[in-house]
């Protein structure tokens, strides 16, 4: 992780949060990668289904911290499991507690709110 994090793009990535969009759906991933010393990815395709996984050593984000938004507080609140339908092509769950995430636009992106350094009148 320590060779991949100086990419540029990476670097970039994990140090700024400048995409409202792709801190809402990445938060846990990118804060856990900030911190990792190793990363491993595996794709198992099998018959007509493909699964990604990976791992890492990084640790959970802290649910109270700005980005604590995609933790839950309690054990029994987070992602719910996905619905089985016929036919499905993929399935998502999230978990993202808007209220705290609006809380905390202010301190996620300091430049694209109304509390950044240029006033308007």
């Amino acid at each position: 992780m320590t060779v991949l994090r100086e990419l540029p793009q990476l670097k970039k990535a994990l140090t700024r949060n400048t995409n409202p969009l792709a801190t809402w759906l990445f938060a846990p991933l990118l804060g856990s990668l900030r911190d990792s010393t190793w990363l491993a990815a595996g794709l198992k395709v099998e018959g007509d289904s493909m699964s990604l996984s990976m791992a890492s050593d990084g640790k959970p984000s802290d649910p109270s911290a700005p980005g604590g938004f995609a933790a839950a507080r309690q054990p029994d609140d987070g992602a719910r499991p996905n619905l089985s339908v016929p036919r499905q092509i993929a399935g998502v769950s999230l978990y993202r507690d808007l209220h705290r995430f609006y809380a905390a636009k202010d301190t996620l992106f300091p430049e694209r709110t109304s509390n950044s350094s240029s006033s308007r009148t």
